[in-house]
């Protein structure tokens, strides 16, 4: 019987480039426009996934991918915006949870009494007894990550919260109430879909990102640095894609 596959997630090119490239018999599937790349790291199958940007695309191809590979595991990862004082760029972000940061319970306020912001309660509309967070990565690929973590010289490895929603926040003081409020390291816009779908077909999920901004520190996006921080979190995620084969019984269970 063949084995399922590890499924790799990257939203855009730069994310992507470097993982794909590695794959030995590689072949590429296009399903509407989604774009996937199957073939072997270290002999064992894998499907590499260019979800595109976003929620929906994000659990498009995720729905896609479960429904046509039967993958074993999913690893999304790429890059994303720092939260707080403490998280440079360089450094990865491992999600052992998220929030929705586009999903509001907002007060009631009478017509001609303006907005308050203050108001606008971030929440999760399903009913998980946390409330705000619906998933949380899988125990044994937090594991392999935090063997990992002295192997990865470019920043600093962080375990914690990751924000997922439409948006690119550029207001420091909004950033600052998020990570005070709901005790998040990063923000980004795919791994809330992935991790939803992943817990609703049953299969082990870890979201891992590299911070390539981060506004409160005044560490300002750049393209072509940003290129090369994808790259270093795919080295980082090849090293977690092949203890995870060295692993992969555990995951068979």
């Amino acid at each position: 019987m063949e084995e399922k596959p590890i499924l790799i997630q990257g939203a855009i090119d730069i994310e992507l480039d470097y993982l794909i490239n590695i794959i030995k018999e590689r072949e590429e599937v296009e399903i509407g426009t989604y774009k996937y790349y199957k073939g072997l790291i270290d002999g064992y199958p894998v499907v590499v996934s260019k979800t595109k940007i976003g929620q929906t695309n994000a659990g498009a191809a995720t729905s896609i991918a479960i429904l046509k590979y039967s993958p074993l595991l999913i690893i999304n990862q790429g890059t994303a915006g720092g939260h707080g004082r403490i998280i440079h760029k360089g450094d990865i972000v491992i999600g052992k949870d998220y929030i929705n940061l586009t999903a509001f319970r907002i007060n009631r306020r009478e017509e001609g009494s303006g907005s308050d912001l203050s108001g606008w309660k971030m929440r999760a509309f399903y009913t998980d007894k946390q409330h705000h967070i619906y998933n949380v990565a899988d125990e044994r690929l937090l594991k392999i990550t935090r063997e990992l973590k002295d192997e990865y010289k470019n920043g600093t490895i962080y375990e914690g919260r990751i924000a997922s929603g439409e948006i690119w926040n550029r207001e420091s003081d909004r950033i600052m109430y998020i990570y005070n409020t709901y005790k998040t390291l990063c923000e980004e816009m795919e791994t809330g879909a992935v991790y939803t779908i992943a817990k609703n077909f049953n299969i082990p999920v870890i979201g891992i990102r590299v911070i390539t901004n981060n506004e409160v520190l005044k560490e300002i996006y750049d393209n072509e640095c940003a290129k090369k921080l994808a790259t270093d979190c795919q080295m980082f995620v090849e090293k977690v894609v092949k203890k995870s084969i060295k692993n992969i019984n555990e995951f068979k269970v």
